[in-house]
């Protein structure tokens, strides 16, 4: 590891994927007898608040914390119209999408294809979903892991693996649940993490003087 990297810094990732792991143990022992359908629903029955979480999280990916600055520095403030836009995608679908999947009682969208437009149109969503969604993630997971390599000096191999390995576990003993739960772990790191290096910088540096030199090049 670097030499400005204490026993504590090495501890606190290794607590960090011990309570990813733990979060799906936890819930793979209280789904012991339950079926498929807890597995991917969590039975419907889990907190609005902890799917918002998730969701939030999941949202939230090292590329937004290491590569979407870059694009902020590189560029402007403009990069934030994506959130505007996903804002209003959210309530559009929250009206119209959502009171059609509970109408057509579809756990997924897929589902839903299904019985709306045939298994053909089922079979071409899934297939262009597992494409779209293999190469997005796959990115997300390189950056997640040159990140850790560069900062703790492990082998990028080593750090992808663990990555994979940790995630599969997890996913495939805790299902939704895990999935949900362990994100708001996730979501709680992310997002106090944030708030405190804000802070952090503005302190050391200086609003007026952040907003200054911002507005001098052209930032906002």
């Amino acid at each position: 590891m670097l030499d400005n990297l204490s026993l504590l810094d090495g501890l606190i990732v290794v607590v960090y994927f011990a309570a990813v792991l733990g979060i799906g143990i936890y819930h793979a022992r209280k789904r012991e007898d339950s079926g498929s359908d807890d597995f991917i629903s969590g039975s419907r029955q889990m907190p609005w608040l902890a799917v918002l979480g998730s969701i939030v999280a999941t949202e939230v990916s090292a590329a937004t914390f290491l590569a979407t600055p870059g694009v902020g520095f590189a560029d402007n403030m403009s990069y934030l119209q994506f959130g505007v836009g996903s804002f209003i995608a959210r309530i559009i679908i929250a009206f119209v999408f959502l009171g059609a999947f509970y109408t057509a009682n579809s756990l997924t969208i897929y589902a839903f294809l299904a019985q709306r437009f045939g298994n053909a149109t089922r079979y071409t969503a899934t297939l262009f979903f597992i494409l779209t969604r293999l190469l997005a993630s796959a990115v997300r997971l390189m950056i997640a892991a040159t990140g850790l390599s560069l900062i703790l000096e492990v082998p990028f191999a080593v750090c992808l693996a663990i990555f994979t390995l940790v995630a599969i576990a997890y996913t495939d003993s805790g299902g939704i649940r895990g999935i949900i739960w362990t994100d708001i772990l996730q979501a709680l790191v992310f997002i106090s993490c944030g708030i405190t290096m804000l802070l952090y910088i503005g302190d050391s540096i200086g609003w007026a003087t952040i907003t200054e030199i911002g507005n001098a090049h052209g930032r906002f």
